[in-house]
């Protein structure tokens, strides 16, 4: 083939994948999306979750959203339960106590960690008693198809 030839029909091949190309780079990017869309909601509504459990007393419970909370020795997990009767007790003292927690808005990223390849962090609006708000931090890692707190 001469090389005029050979651009004509390279031109040709081209024109006809090219469509091709771009419908799977946007089937590509669509899965991705619906993958980190699922990761947002799940990251979001685990945290929302594990505070609910915080603002209904059920301590224990929370403290099992830790990711190594089954690691944990009886003495140290009892005094997280402790730490966290404390800490609401105290807050519903100053402010009536936290009555909700929203997820407003969240962040995820890849990490070199291979036991934690995604991680989150989740921001919650939490809302008092006495009607004041204050925004918390909440780093997630996903561990077995599940969220945990960090």
């Amino acid at each position: 083939m001469n090389g005029g030839l050979m651009r004509i029909v390279s031109k040709r091949v081209l024109k006809s994948f090219l469509p091709l190309v771009v419908v799977g780079a946007l089937a590509m990017t669509v899965a991705c999306q619906d993958g980190a869309d699922a990761d947002h909601r799940q990251s979001r509504k685990a945290a929302e979750n594990a505070y609910e459990l915080l603002i209904k007393g059920k301590y224990e419970a929370y403290v099992d959203q830790i990711y190594y909370a089954d690691s944990l020795t009886d003495s140290y997990r009892q005094q997280l339960i402790d730490r966290m009767k404390e800490f609401m007790q105290k807050e519903a003292e100053a402010r009536g106590g936290i009555v909700s927690a929203t997820a407003t808005y969240d962040t995820l990223f890849s990490s070199n960690n291979s036991a934690f390849p995604l991680q989150a962090h989740v921001f919650l609006e939490l809302t008092f008693g006495d009607g004041s708000h204050h925004e918390v931090g909440v780093p997630m890692v996903k561990v077995d198809g599940k969220w945990k707190m960090q």
